[in-house]
């Protein structure tokens, strides 16, 4: 966690960027459709990953407040992210049960398995 900066997502399907020593928001970032269900941040590259229930992952660029890459991830909610930064990628789980890769830099999805399935990962 970064002390002068936070980002927060919320129900009106936006997501924030606040510096907290002003109390002021410097960001307001729309572009999920849905709840949004977690934030993942690396201030130092001043990156994040949001997810929210609609099934969308958005990469953004918290300098500019835009979003880099939009990935179609999953049908339903996401349940949780974890990402590498320095590969960069992000690994998905979505209520769809697909565990999904995605590149980061590319904005796509890398491979998918299916875990309710034969568990075959799809390229």
């Amino acid at each position: 966690w970064e002390s002068r900066r936070a980002l927060s997502g919320s129900l009106d399907n936006c997501v924030r960027l606040w510096d907290l020593e002003e109390g002021a928001c410097l960001h307001t970032m729309p572009g999920h459709a849905d709840v949004i269900c977690g934030v993942v941040v690396d201030w130092s590259l001043s990156l994040a990953v949001t997810f929210c229930k609609a099934g969308l992952l958005i990469l953004w660029d918290l300098k500019l407040g835009q979003p880099r890459h939009l990935l179609l991830a999953h049908c339903g909610p996401v349940g949780d992210v974890e990402v590498d930064w320095k590969a960069p990628r992000a690994l998905s789980l979505g209520a769809d049960s697909a565990l999904r890769l995605w590149d980061l830099s590319l904005g796509q999805q890398a491979w998918s398995i299916d875990l309710c399935g034969d568990g075959d990962l799809e390229e």
